[in-house]
């Protein structure tokens, strides 16, 4: 992968980045953050904030603290001729001309490099992790090189300034740090090693525990192949003077460096540090390198072990190329080669970020069942993302947490790089639907349970006694366990000539997987949607298995939540003559969440189809527009997708594109039903249909008609929900097909109406977000206090100005290619086009608007979600154009739209990394104009990759012809991505190559003039080639499938040409 580069780096904008946390399969992962000031890094840790071995600091503190509380070097130049005396130089510390101070950034390491030409001295920092060890750990290494002409005689003292003792949580660094070092502990546990801890827990109860774990630092010289302990100095006050900030360490002015080393430290009551210490002279062009590790143990033991492990550099070096190979393993299986190897580049890093957000979908091959597992997710939150509190368990298969939207989206296209996960995304989002047509926020890592422990030995081939000679793995398996965790325990008991891999995927192979969810903030209007996205993928690649999936697959539970949607009557409210809506769901009386799901009246737990579920949904969310049956209210206290609007639920907001994309799921469901005669759905969702029937007759030719209209299906869903609060009965009932299609029918073309009237109430543009507030404030007392009288309300209808996100849903969706063309012309010409940087902005100006609509009005316009370009949602349209079919208006947009074109001297950062947002020209600062901020876990990379995929392969590349499956590629690819050769390629599903050879030179866009001709097959396993035209057939589409293909050749030829002799 490319590597961006900034010289004179602390002379650009300040940005913050971090790496990847990725420790391997079978590794403990560190976070680890830094900006471009100072040595870099900044912060790092184990697990969370609370784990904490060089103190989390907000991105706006990290670029002041740096230079102080992170990694120092200070090198004394010894000169006893000189009447001047020793010289201090501070490497990275501003001390040097311009251009001698670059950064480079690879996708998981970190180089720093300074020449001090006045001393002859250059100064070489380079960072990674740890991989593939049971401890976390990250690795700074440290060259120094004369490249003066004389020799020089140096003293270095090379360390952190602060390590935080293990135990010491993110709540007492940032409040009670003066009472927390009473705790803190350090202590030398060999000449270059320390260890870093409390002894007892900080908590303020009654229940005090030893703490185990410990934080550590280890050094070491290079010697030709051997490495040379490095004294390690923990005790600040040996270095600085007391109590006093670190800027420079005055008694290594003073005092030789072995001396300082030889000096008492104080172990305790102070927060410490970690220098380390060496003099040596060097002489021209020589060079002398320096290892020091940092890391997090779960024991001390844990912390010997990998210590003694560190046995020479080759040992270092083997770290580094296992990182390597571990992040290629990742990104390989979106290898793009085209003529701009930047763009190349980009696409590699965008995957390898949407991995941090979603996971990587890693297969265990079982001999009962391949077993899926997300790993290396996490939530996002970073230096400037500090409001989010991340986890990143340390633990083999790590697997974060993550919100249901962010990570729903970031799995979206997994089944395009790896078909054996199949629907296991779709399964887990759907199975956390519940029957109210809400979801859990917090979606955890998955554990597995051992469907019969008893059964095992036998059925796996291991010995009958395995589980006696193995107790603590025994006493794992009698609840819920990770992967990491039973991974763990078992290496750590294995009995002799026994394969712990073995016993692992014996284990997990006959195990049931566990989805693990948590309520968390409360009910978004919008995560139900992107269920839509992971369907439509998982048909573009598995098209022949629709009616399996929808009807034949009774396996999709209901997630039962203990907090609920308020009726109107408990959540409408009067203020001061204002009409509003607050407290919208009821609150547990205590704390309580279940991982239990809905159950019938005999306790079984209700299973539906796809079908069934999608169907339920469907009914219930048009149950739940507005007022004048255009958008879907914001019920449950929570907007949609845009979070800054976190008023508007108060002001009885709705929005349109969750209506867009019900008119999606309707129209999905209408095709669907063919493929059934008549279908059994649960009695509750029978009765919806039933009263969706009567709805659907009621007149809604006036405001007054779709008023009552209103009513009476938010009276039909306040009762359902009611009726479902428990669970369902368990009773079903049968739906005819016909019947079903026909209503179907009639409920698409009724929201599509609704769209239609949004649309004319607010000049011919589709509007995003709307509010609906009853008029008289008497009769909405009245109504919360008889339940009666909703339907005779009249409402205030108010389109809230342009955001870009409802027309993002519009031009994706509407099947009219001549509507589409028009929405994209309205956009274009609107103030959410911002012509300075020939990006889409988020909104046009909201001056106007109240601040009651959410904190998004508050924001400096330009900035965040205030007329920013947000590039998860300006990634979002630039797929709606490719899903539109407007090829060329998407590679016209791109090329200012996406980042690896953009110039990264106005971008501020590396062009490699998306950014949640980039300041827009409506920023009164107009040096900010253009710049990114917010690094990389967005949504955005989710967007790209479907835009890539779109781009290489086409909108559904797997076909039904004549019962046969056929691969179809369909790419829109401009001229300049094909190289000198003519030539483009990238990776498809398991890793096949696809190669597309263009010797016209001319653009590729699918319904133009160039379309694929001769296409040459090759087998992995026989190297069999076989050749075909157009689309490859069957049986060579599902062995593409099955990973069976190693190498595509497609000829790309004018419409109506021939490959004669091919």
């Amino acid at each position: 992968m490319q590597v961006f580069q900034q010289s004179d780096y602390y002379n650009h904008p300040a940005f913050s980045g971090f790496l990847p946390g990725i420790a391997g399969i079978h590794g403990t992962p560190l976070w680890v953050f830094y900006v471009n000031r100072g040595q870099a890094i900044i912060s790092f840790g184990s697990e969370s904030k609370d784990g904490s071995i060089a103190e989390f600091f907000s991105a706006a503190a990290a670029y002041r603290m740096v230079s102080e509380q992170g990694f120092r070097t200070f090198i004394k130049v010894i000169d006893d001729s000189s009447a001047g005396g020793n010289t201090l130089y501070e490497p990275f510390a501003c001390q040097v001309d311009g251009g001698a101070t670059s950064l480079q950034i690879d996708a998981d390491e970190v180089n720093l490099t300074e020449t001090s030409s006045e001393l002859g001295i250059r100064v070489e920092v380079k960072y990674r992790t740890v991989p593939n060890a049971r401890v976390g750990a990250l690795i700074r290494e440290v060259r120094l090189v004369n490249v003066g002409e004389t020799p020089v005689s140096l003293e270095v003292l090379d360390g952190l300034s602060a390590v935080i003792p293990a135990g010491v949580d993110y709540g007492a660094l940032k409040n009670n740090l003066t009472t927390a070092q009473a705790w803190m502990a350090a202590r030398r546990t060999g000449l270059n090693s320390a260890v870093y801890q409390v002894a007892a827990s900080l908590e303020d109860t009654a229940n005090v525990e030893e703490v185990t774990r410990l934080n550590f630092a280890t050094g070491y010289k290079q010697a030709g192949d051997a490495l040379l302990p490095l004294a390690v100095v923990h005790d600040p006050d040996v270095l600085f003077p007391a109590q006093q900030a670190l800027r420079t360490p005055n008694h290594f002015v003073t005092t030789p460096a072995a001396q300082l080393c030889e000096q008492p430290q104080i172990e305790n009551g102070k927060l410490p540090c970690a220098f380390f210490a060496d003099t040596l002279e060097l002489a021209p062009g020589a060079h002398a390198t320096y290892f020091e590790l940092y890391g997090a143990a779960e024991s001390a033991g844990l912390y010997q072990e990998f210590c003694a492990g560190i046995t020479g550099p080759q040992v270092i070096q083997g770290y580094y190329d296992q990182g390597q190979q571990i992040t290629a393993g990742i990104t390989d299986v979106c290898d793009t080669r085209t003529a701009n190897p930047h763009f190349d580049a980009y696409c590699r890093q965008n995957f390898l970020d949407n991995v941090l957000r979603g996971g990587f979908p890693h297969i265990e091959y079982t001999d009962s069942k391949d077993v899926y597992i997300p790993v290396y997710s996490r939530k996002h939150g970073d230096l400037e993302r500090d409001y989010n509190w991340f986890v990143i368990p340390p633990e083999y298969y790590s697997q974060g947490w993550g919100n249901y939207r962010d990570v729903n989206q970031n799995r979206r296209c997994d089944i395009l790089f790896v078909p054996q996960a199949g629907f296991e995304n779709l399964w887990e989002f759907v199975s956390l639907i519940q029957t109210d047509g809400y979801n859990p926020l917090v979606v955890q890592g998955r554990s597995y349970r051992l469907v019969t422990p008893e059964n095992l030995p036998a059925s796996a081939g291991l010995p009958a006694d395995i589980w006696q000679r193995m107790p603590l793995t025994a006493e794992l398996l009698e609840g819920e366990f990770s992967p990491g965790q039973l991974y763990r325990t078992i290496e750590d008991e294995v009995p002799h000539g026994i394969d712990g891999a073995q016993v692992f995927r014996s284990v997990l192979g006959r195990s049931d997987a566990i989805v693990n969810a948590v309520h968390g903030e409360g009910f978004w209007i919008d995560h139900w949607t992107y269920n839509n996205d992971l369907l439509e993928t998982c048909l573009a690649v598995f098209p022949e298995q629709r009616a399996e999936l929808f009807w034949n697959q009774q396996v999709y539970p209901y997630y039962r939540n203990v907090h609920h949607v308020q009726p109107r009557t408990h959540k409408w409210q009067v203020l001061e003559d204002k009409i509003r809506q607050y407290d919208a769901v009821e609150e547990p009386e205590e704390a309580a969440e279940t991982t239990d799901w809905v159950r019938t009246a005999d306790g079984s737990v209700y299973l539906a189809t796809l079908g069934e579920k999608l169907l339920g949904l469907a009914a219930i969310k048009f149950l739940t527009r507005d007022p004048f049956g255009i958008g879907m209210e914001m019920e449950a206290g929570k907007p949609g997708w845009y979070d800054a609007l976190n008023g508007l639920p108060g002001l009885m907001g709705s929005s349109l594109p969750e209506s867009w994309e019900l008119l999606r799921l309707i129209r999905t469901l209408e095709t669907a039903v063919v493929d059934v005669d008549e279908l059994a759905v649960a009695a509750e969702i029978g009765h919806l249909y039933e009263a969706i029937t009567g709805v659907l007759a009621m007149d809604c030719r006036s405001d007054r008609d779709l008023h009552r209209r209103w009513d009476t299906m938010a009276a039909i869903r306040e009762e359902y929900r009611l009726q479902c609060r428990d669970g369902y009965s368990g009773k079903r009932t049968t739906l005819d097909r016909e019947d079903l299609q026909a209503l179907l029918r009639a409920m698409e073309q009724d929201v599509y109406a609704g769209l239609q009237r949004g649309r004319e109430r607010n000049n011919g543009v589709y509007p995003t977000y709307l509010t609906s507030i009853p008029r008289d404030a008497a009769a909405v007392a009245a109504f919360t206090r008889s339940g009666k009288g909703a339907g005779e309300l009249d409402f205030q209808l108010r389109p809230l100005p342009l955001f870009l996100e409802g027309l993002v849903r519009a031009l994706a969706i509407e099947n009219d290619p001549a509507e589409r063309a028009a929405i994209h012309a309205s956009v274009m010409g609107s103030p959410l086009y911002d012509r300075k940087l020939g990006m889409l902005r988020v909104n046009e100006s909201l001056d106007k608007e109240s601040h009651e609509i959410g904190r998004a009005r508050a924001f400096t316009p330009g900035w965040l979600e205030n007329g920013s370009i947000w590039m998860h949602m300006e990634y979002k349209y630039l797929l709606a154009l490719l899903r539109a079919g407007l090829y060329r208006e998407f590679w016209q947009l791109a090329k200012t739209a996406l980042v690896p074109f953009m110039d990264p001297e106005v971008y501020g950062r590396s062009t490699l990394e998306n950014s949640s947002f980039i300041v827009s020209s409506m920023h009164p600062d107009a040096s900010l104009h253009g710049r990114g901020f917010v690094a990389r876990l967005s949504g955005s990379t989710a967007e790209f990759i479907s835009m890539w995929a779109i781009i290489f392969f086409g909108q559904e590349p797997f076909r039904l012809q004549d019962g046969q499956l056929q691969l179809h590629f369909d790419p829109c690819i401009p001229a300049e991505l094909f190289d000198s050769r003519g030539e483009a390629a990238c990776s498809f599903l398991h890793g096949t190559r696809v190669v597309y050879r263009n010797p016209s030179g001319c653009d590729v866009i699918p319904g133009g003039d160039f379309v694929p001709g001769s296409i040459q097959v090759k087998q992995r396993d026989t190297g069999t080639v076989h050749r075909c035209t157009g689309a490859i057939p069957s049986p060579y589409a599902a062995m593409v499938r099955e990973g069976k293909i190693e190498r595509i050749e497609v000829e790309l030829i004018r419409k109506g040409k021939t490959n004669e002799g091919l």
